[in-house]
């Protein structure tokens, strides 16, 4: 009996990568696109295409589903297969796959409401509904459950511009590309760009009575969107505001599985000093250490804070990330300290990360979260722009906070509107050196664009370094190098029409939405 089961589970395993190895071929290639690289994000364009393609010719709304979810479980997947370098410093990279696998499962469920709408759609409207359909499951994902708005369609843009830029800085046309951002989000690119490629597919198969149509809008939206860009980034040059004093950031590259041991604390404390004043001369007034640069209470350390005190000048402050313990609460937060050792500024982490930093529906998860230490941390408020002394006003963000585009919209208008900067702190040294390094990135860039606002950016061991408020990036650091950079702070814009109007935006996006799929269906009844 076992001779035979053998060959016969070989043989439907077989069976499936057969039928299903174009939406799993497809997938992966759409996964591994999100590479910092010159040309490989193009793939991810070309695989969206061909997937499109690939889902008119399935008759059966069974097949429909099966592809997509398939698809898009094989894009996230290889598309976040860092999410296994947390786990391998600790001695689990099979957990660390196993999660990452999950994760993916889990996102590409919700992708299923694209094959609602295409299902549910004559084959003369499927491709801009399937368009639609993705576009709102992206939507959904960056909300529910906490929300993981990470390798949108979008933010192909931002991987093929890190890449572009480095070859022709000059003809970066996939940041001009990226410059509509600033009216309607990130959200509203990847709209854009679905359009886009619906278009083509739509033009290239000939499709009746669409084919015109299809042309002047895909046509419409390739000259107008980098033409708006262009545009934008000709007239808003990078200009640093040189009436304030330069800002010192410091990448110590600290092992993360060591940064908790209390064994390496007097190693860190001391090497973080040593690079924070190295020459450091009385034009800087800031000096910025990365996210948890200092794993401790810091409330509570007061001998500690002082010892810090004993290195800053008045003119001078010291803004880290620690923990803050309050009540029975910690916070993952972000604190500025003045030369008196008081803490005059706080930011408490409003986003925390799932099972990284806190374990949800613990009652019934017996999990301890990823992260060092027993205790889970606690969302903090809202949050509000820190003010410190010759330094304009500024909001700060947390790591995982930044991935967010709505969430510096949940502050008040007037914090939105006299805010100058954005100072964004991570811990990026549990990516390893895999791409979710340059995905971060290229999801950052995106809050300076829509905010109209320069951001500085300080990480553990990279990348570290000053984005423009148009989302060129005026200076970053490599990974895994040790060192201390003064920089100036761009200059930041009006405010854009995306802060003015995000809700009027998204608002439009819904009714126009709910229009398409009502006349749609009228005719497709008819």
């Amino acid at each position: 009996m076992i001779s035979y089961k053998i060959p016969n589970a070989l043989g439907l395993i077989y069976d499936f990568l057969k039928r299903y190895s174009k939406p799993l071929l497809l997938g992966m290639l759409y996964g591994f696109s999100f590479r910092s690289s010159s040309f490989l994000p193009l793939c991810g364009f070309l695989c969206f295409g061909l997937f499109f393609r690939e889902l008119l010719k399935q008759k059966k709304p069974s097949l429909v589903y099966k592809n997509i979810y398939l698809f898009f479980v094989c894009a996230k997947f290889f598309s976040l297969y860092w999410i296994g370098y947390a786990f391998s410093g600790m001695g689990y990279l099979a957990v660390g796959l196993i999660s990452s696998f999950l994760l993916s499962s889990f996102i590409a469920f919700f992708y299923l409401t694209a094959g609602c709408f295409l299902n549910a759609i004559s084959s003369c409207h499927r491709v801009y509904f399937l368009a639609f359909g993705i576009w709102v499951s992206e939507y959904i994902t960056s909300i529910v459950c906490t929300g993981f708005p990470w390798n949108l369609t979008a933010h192909l843009w931002g991987m093929l511009s890190l890449g572009w830029q480095d070859i022709h800085p000059i003809a970066d046309w996939p940041l001009a590309v990226m410059q509509i951002a600033s009216i309607l989000g990130v959200h509203g690119l990847s709209l854009l760009t679905l359009i886009w490629i619906s278009g083509i597919v739509i033009f290239i198969e000939n499709v009746r009575g669409y084919k015109k149509l299809s042309f002047v809008i895909t046509v419409l939206i390739t000259v107008s969107v980098p033409l708006f860009g262009f545009m934008r980034l000709k007239h808003n040059p990078t200009q640093f505001d040189t009436t304030i004093p330069k800002i010192r950031l410091v990448q110590p590259c600290v092992d993360p599985n060591q940064k908790w041991h209390p064994d390496h604390l007097n190693n860190i404390i001391h090497g973080l000093l040593e690079l924070s004043f190295k020459e450091v001369s009385d034009n800087v007034g800031m000096i910025v250490w990365p996210e948890a640069a200092v794993p401790l209470r810091m409330n509570k350390q007061i001998e500690l804070k002082k010892f810090l005190a004993t290195f800053l000048l008045p003119h001078l402050h010291l803004v880290t990330g620690c923990v803050l313990h309050e009540s029975t609460n910690d916070y993952s937060a972000m604190i500025a300290i003045n030369n008196k050792a008081n803490i005059v500024q706080a930011h408490r982490k409003g986003h925390i990360v799932p099972f990284g930093e806190y374990i949800p529906l613990k009652k019934w998860i017996p999990l301890h979260k990823l992260t060092p230490g027993s205790q889970d941390y606690t969302p903090g408020p809202r949050v509000s722009e820190l003010r410190l002394n010759r330094y304009p006003p500024f909001l700060p963000l947390i790591c995982y906070e930044a991935i967010f585009p709505y969430f510096l919209r949940e502050q008040s208008r007037d914090a939105q509107e006299s805010a100058k900067w954005i100072l964004n702190i991570t811990n990026d040294a549990w990516y390893g050196d895999s791409a979710g390094l340059w995905q971060h990135l290229a999801n950052v860039r995106f809050r300076s664009i829509e905010e109209g606002l320069p951001l500085i950016r300080v990480a553990n061991n990279g990348i570290s370094g000053v984005i423009d408020a148009v989302g060129r990036i005026v200076f970053k650091t490599p990974i895994d190098e040790r060192g201390f950079y003064d920089i100036a702070l761009p200059q930041a814009l009006g405010t854009t029409w995306f802060v003015r109007y995000y809700h009027l935006i998204h608002l439009v996006f819904i009714l126009g939405l709910v229009t398409c799929c009502y006349f749609g269906r009228s005719k497709y009844k008819k």
